[in-house]
């Protein structure tokens, strides 16, 4: 087993192999072979990995054409060059090949996700995103800041050190401008990635990377059927009234107490599951219109509704009340997946893009898609929170 280890600015630093080492072995990878393409090292002092925008505290990929397609393809000569049978990234400078909406693509978001690569050979292996080994740590070590910001403990500290450097540049070479003198690259003040539960959290990805290398890597994602006329409608009832469970999610104006979208996953006794999504609205503003066969599609989902199937939601109460306003409560509300949850792991978020990065061995974070400027792309995302809803129940 070959394992590609793409470290962040601090890396797996001696004191920390033990660690590493340890939990590879407690999530299944033993003997592993482990490579590592430390991108800091390779690029970090020419080029401009990363940047600061908007209110974002820490800084991300930088969106750069031209530093995205130079990550591209080192990223791509080191796999074919290591041909690993899984990948992992730690890094938030590589997030961009990933996810490219700047403003999503965090660790915090991302972590837990499992993308594709394909290997010049045609193979596709995994890529997990996952949090960095810092993580482990409930507070940031003093050491690790030093070795991120050469040796300085401070924001301020480095401040200074960077100063003077600056200043010492600027005096070299007669007739040299200041701004001849300074470098291309802006610098940034790091600190090492620590989350309260980060160790549980690393420990779950890596033995979900386990278990899918270890059964085969297919990499899939759910279907959605917009429902936009009487006979999807009741295609839709047909299969949702055949199933064992449903999975159910609005999306809503609460301040006009309005159901714009309705969406359900419905999945049979021979486990076929299928998402079909109601849109209410032909757009996003209630003034854009109704589909035409409305009622009819909303005379299906009373029936659905009413049905006494077992239903699952997500914080249920939520869209259960918005159901009753509209006269189509549920009959039979038997499942929460956050509750469900929340019962085991208290200690840990509870939102359902959480529990599905560590329930779901196919999770690849939706969420950013709900202020998607596109219709049809926030009805998917309507339909990928019934999917996930589901199968995480």
């Amino acid at each position: 087993m070959r394992i590609h280890l793409f470290e962040d600015k601090l890396g797996i630093s001696a004191g920390y192999e033990q660690e590493w080492e340890s939990m590879l072995a407690g999530a299944g990878f033993f003997n592993a072979a482990v490579y590592r393409s430390p991108v800091w090292r390779k690029f970090g002092g020419s080029k401009q990995l990363v940047t600061m925008v908007g209110n974002r505290k820490t800084p991300g990929f930088n969106p750069d054409p031209a530093i995205q397609r130079m990550l591209k393809e080192w990223f791509a000569f080191e796999v074919n060059r290591v041909e690993p049978d899984a990948i992992i990234v730690q890094e938030a400078a590589l997030l961009g090949l990933f996810e490219s909406r700047w403003n999503i693509s965090t660790i915090d978001y991302l972590r837990g996700g499992i993308y594709p690569f394909t290997r010049n050979d045609g193979k596709v292996i995994p890529v997990l995103i996952t949090v960095p080994i810092s993580a482990i740590n409930t507070q940031k070590k003093t050491k690790d800041i030093r070795a991120m910001n050469a040796g300085a403990e401070s924001k301020s500290e480095w401040e200074e050190q960077r100063d003077f450097e600056r200043e010492q540049s600027a005096g070299v070479g007669e007739g040299e401008s200041e701004e001849d003198s300074e470098a291309d690259v802006e610098e940034y003040f790091f600190e090492p990635y620590t989350i309260p539960y980060g160790r549980w959290v690393l420990g779950s990805d890596l033995r979900k990377l386990h278990r899918i290398t270890k059964r085969g890597y297919r990499h899939s994602s759910p279907r959605v059927r917009i429902v936009t006329d009487k006979h999807q409608a009741l295609e839709a009832e047909q299969f949702l009234m055949e199933s064992t469970l449903i999975s159910n999610d609005i999306e809503t104006i609460p301040d006009q107490a309005l159901i714009t979208v309705n969406g359900y996953t419905g999945v049979t006794n021979d486990y076929e599951k299928r998402t079909y999504v109601f849109p209410w609205y032909n757009n996003f503003a209630p003034s854009s219109g109704t589909p035409s066969d409305l009622d009819s599609m909303l005379a299906v989902q009373r029936r659905v509704n009413a049905s006494g199937i077992p239903f699952t939601l997500h914080n249920g109460p939520y869209d259960l009340y918005y159901h009753n306003i509209y006269h189509q409560p549920v009959a039979n509300y038997a499942y929460d997946s956050m509750t469900m949850f929340w019962s085991f792991f208290p200690e840990l978020p509870k939102r359902l893009d959480f529990v599905s990065s560590i329930l779901l061995d196919d999770y690849v974070y939706w969420k950013g898609d709900r202020k998607a400027d596109k219709w049809f792309t926030f009805l998917d995302y309507n339909g990928n929170d019934c999917d996930r809803t589901l199968v995480n129940t």
